[in-house]
């Protein structure tokens, strides 16, 4: 960028290759010098590690050979230079070293050096977020964007111009900006409300320009955008593998929950929480009484309701259960009153709370729908269904065979490990070494 080179183009691939070359010959030169004092790398001790270890800097050698680079610059010059050196000293005395170089991951470290990018890596973005480990967020802004706009010819009016475009807009469409030059300012992700960036494509092809003047692998990570798909994905590693790269990594922009750099900050990103405004019940309301016993314990439970018949209230006693069950009941019936009045559907609670387990359980008189209860509130989310929802699915009416009788209803009360009705959900009664279900009558294993 400070070049004035866009990423995505030969001549930065050109020229990276090159910094490579340069890096890897003279440090197998290094190697081969201390390889004169010290001897050569543990393992290697024979003649024929000597001649393979060799080969494959001649390899390298080559490789450079075969590229199409301007014979006349003094950088290719230097590193002609210098892989000449390795090569003679490596003949003579090996190398200390079986690798020499290696692209390693360096976020961390480059951050702490005030670098603007680390390793290969384009830019993330030109104004960037870092979420720091203490919570909060630290603004990165691209340092090298003064000196690149410098560099392409900008007076210092037009920097100061688009300089403030970018604290505004984060990237430089519809500025000032020359368009030929807005590839030199593109990054891995979009920058702000931009659409431009780095395809992906651009990421593997550095690599492969790079990757035959390094020893070992390149730590580097393809940056996809959110909405990246699995083909995306797939082609990019079949890209990589046609190109001779030896290792990659991938990330889709989104896809952890939290991300230590972003190109927004994430309260930005989602959209703003505005808060369900409360809906007031008439002072004079409608509502209805019902009367209920389930395993012998009378339930009453009242209900208020809008002017559009809508369910807004909801009260529960029990008179033998003791202050305890009794003032959860009321816990209950206070958090689904307010819920309802701040919209929560009535329909959310009937299915999570429906079937709920817990004493007192059983059968359930007075009602001529729902016979059995698993609880108090998994009595009162179905008839709460049935009566405002006109959900029939929550209850059904028995068949005239599984009536029970009044003098055997204690006996049937579900035991601790019965299984849930497969049919209707109810909880099932033993029958025998079988379970039916007084509900809806289905049988589990018996005629």
């Amino acid at each position: 960028m400070t070049k004035g080179i866009a990423y995505d183009s030969k001549e930065a691939r050109d020229f990276a290759a090159k910094i490579s070359a340069l890096m890897q010959a003279t440090a197998y030169k290094q190697s081969a010098l201390m390889a004169e004092k010290l001897g050569m790398a543990p393992g290697h001790v024979d003649s024929e590690d000597r001649a393979t270890m060799l080969s494959i800097v001649q390899d390298h050698y080559e490789e450079w050979g075969r590229l199409e680079y301007p014979l006349d610059t003094p950088l290719h010059n230097m590193i002609e230079h210098q892989f000449d050196l390795a090569i003679q000293h490596g003949t003579k005395s090996g190398f200390r070293n079986a690798q020499v170089t290696v692209i390693a991951p360096t976020g961390t470290i480059g951050l702490l050096m005030d670098c603007d990018t680390t390793g290969i890596e384009p830019d993330f973005a030109l104004m960037k977020y870092k979420k720091l480990s203490g919570g909060g967020y630290i603004q990165l802004a691209n340092n090298s964007v003064k000196t690149a706009l410098q560099t392409l010819g900008y007076n210092e009016m037009e920097i100061d111009i688009l300089l403030d475009y970018l604290k505004e807009h984060q990237h430089f469409e519809g500025s000032i900006l020359n368009p030929k030059h807005l590839s030199v300012f593109d990054c891995a992700n979009k920058c702000g409300n931009g659409e431009r960036y780095i395809h992906a494509n651009a990421h593997v092809d550095m690599m492969a320009a790079v990757q035959p003047f390094i020893s070992g692998a390149i730590s580097k990570t393809v940056n996809l955008p959110n909405e990246a798909t699995v083909k995306d994905i797939s082609d990019i590693y079949i890209r990589a593998w046609e190109s001779g790269v030896k290792a990659i990594a991938i990330y889709r922009d989104g896809s952890k929950l939290s991300q230590p750099l972003n190109s927004k900050k994430e309260e930005e990103t989602d959209s703003t929480f505005i808060p369900p405004k409360e809906k007031k019940l008439p002072n004079k309301r409608k509502g209805y009484t019902w009367k209920a016993k389930i395993n012998g314990q009378t339930i009453f439970i009242r209900t208020g309701e809008y002017d559009d018949g809508t369910l807004g209230e909801l009260f529960i006693d029990m008179y033998k259960e003791g202050a305890t069950v009794k003032s959860l009941l009321n816990t209950v019936a206070i958090s689904i009153s307010l819920g309802l009045q701040h919209g929560v559907p009535l329909k959310d609670y009937v299915d999570k709370f429906s079937f709920s387990k817990f004493d007192p359980s059983g059968i359930v008189q007075g009602h001529s729908q729902i016979k059995f209860a698993t609880s108090v509130v998994d009595f009162v989310m179905r008839l709460l269904a049935n009566e405002y929802l006109n959900d029939q699915t929550m209850v059904h009416i028995p068949n005239e065979s599984i009536v029970v009788e009044e003098t055997n209803k204690f006996e049937l009360v579900q035991n601790s490990d019965s299984p849930a009705c497969p049919k209707c959900g109810h909880i099932t009664v033993r029958n025998g070494t079988c379970y039916k279900c007084l509900n809806c009558g289905e049988s589990l294993g018996c005629s």
